[in-house]
């Protein structure tokens, strides 16, 4: 299954917490896509970088007046 994700943060908000925003959105999806990642071993840890890698790198944005928008589209969901 695809999903899409998104990220919508107003255009005011300090630079420092939109990147902890943007960094719990993008930890937080990679685990949704990675559900049974316990991060308890080694291989678990690094396929959770690997994806995190890839992940970022997919990220797209668009602005409005007041906000900025993040998103990432057509994400597959690891078979559970």
């Amino acid at each position: 299954m695809e999903h899409t994700f998104c990220l919508v943060i107003d255009k005011n908000t300090h630079e420092l917490v939109v990147t902890k925003y943007f960094m719990n959105w993008l930890k937080e999806t990679v685990e949704f896509i990675l559900p049974n990642n316990t991060l308890n071993t080694p291989e678990e840890f690094f396929e959770m970088m690997k994806r995190s890698k890839e992940i970022s790198s997919q990220v797209s944005s668009a602005e409005t007046n007041q906000h900025i928008i993040y998103y990432i589209r057509k994400l597959k969901c690891k078979e559970i």
